[in-house]
């Protein structure tokens, strides 16, 4: 992929992260009605994988940066709020908000770790191309049709990824 960052189309000034990236068709999260280890074997075995580098700006490999250690520093703080509130000997009653505020800590942790710091998310994979979402237009727009020699991609089709499968 060109080097430029994938959330805004701005140079990315050769900041690349190699991202390793597993998609298996939706209608496999069924297999949770079957029970949560039926569904992670069949995921494994039936989810497809793809590798790729992404371009990103200093604005936005900052701000992932920074998601990044939020996403930390309330995961640490939320266990070291539930040591304090397990430890009940020492807890008058008045801290017993302790516990609800850890779990929504914890919860946030895993929010930002999930969701707010991913940078391009797999819609589809297959044994050639990878289709992502969360990619700026200017960005797709910018690059040349599938079937072109230099980056097979535009707004519509995939681009190659460095497993020789491509990416969009």
């Amino acid at each position: 992929m060109p080097d430029r960052c994938v959330k805004c189309n701005a140079p990315a000034d050769g900041r690349r992260l190699t991202r390793n990236l597993s998609w298996h068709p939706p209608a496999w999260y069924l297999v949770i009605l079957a029970g949560l280890l039926v569904y992670v074997i069949a995921a494994l075995v039936v989810r497809h994988t793809a590798r790729i580098q992404i371009g990103m700006c200093e604005k936005h490999s900052n701000q992932r940066r920074k998601r990044i250690a939020v996403g930390w520093l309330l995961g640490l703080g939320s266990i070291a709020l539930m040591i304090v509130a397990g430890s009940q000997a020492y807890i008058p009653e008045a801290l017993t908000w302790l516990w609800p505020v850890a779990l929504a800590m914890f919860v946030a942790s895993l929010v930002i770790a999930v969701i707010v710091s991913r940078l391009a998310v797999p819609a589809r994979i297959d044994k050639h191309y990878v289709w992502l979402k969360n990619i700026h237009a200017d960005f797709l727009d910018s690059l040349p049709p599938l079937g072109m020699p230099a980056h097979p991609v535009n707004t519509h089709l995939p681009v190659p990824s460095l497993e020789g499968g491509a990416a969009r």
